[in-house]
């Protein structure tokens, strides 16, 4: 588990996104990170062995066309690991369209991925939460309290599945 850096202003989504990551264990050389600006259309088919989609689902549109865009270009066997805030302030931003639960984005995976190979992570908890919508960041918040997981209240939902 990373430390919390004191020389950085890390938010709560991005060090439970990382910790997410982190533990999916990819190959590092082997994976490329979109973002909401990623061209997916000029990438050939089945070219990419490893996709990460970190904390940017809630702030594309057509989270589908993004969704099938990966499996398009994954090879067979390949992983895309997605992470998701499952808290979203609800303040008429642009920046968070969506808001997903664990079962939420479990089954829109499900839809576009073999349900067998869909694997869940979660990290966060009310305090955690609550933090996170006062605007806090890791470094003003204990580690323990950050690394309780509470199944009823995660802050980010990471998300694994194989293309088969």
């Amino acid at each position: 588990m990373p430390k919390n850096n004191t020389d950085k202003k890390t938010s709560i989504t991005s060090f439970y996104s990382k910790l997410i990551i982190e533990e999916f264990s990819l190959d590092k050389t082997k994976t490329v990170y979109l973002n909401e600006n990623s061209k997916t259309n000029e990438i050939p088919d089945t070219s990419m062995e490893n996709i990460v989609l970190e904390m940017i689902l809630n702030r594309v549109y057509n989270y589908q066309k993004m969704i099938s865009e990966c499996k398009r270009i994954l090879v067979s066997d390949g992983r895309l690991v997605a992470t998701v805030s499952s808290i979203v302030p609800v303040n008429g931003s642009v920046d968070n369209i969506w808001g997903f639960t664990p079962a939420s984005v479990k089954f829109i995976f499900e839809k576009y991925f073999s349900p067998k190979t869909v694997k869940l992570k979660y990290y966060g908890n009310v305090l955690a939460g609550r933090y996170l919508l006062e605007g806090k960041n890791v470094n003003e918040v204990s580690e323990e309290k950050l690394l309780y997981v509470d199944p009823f209240f995660p802050v980010v939902t990471g998300i694994e599945v194989i293309k088969k």
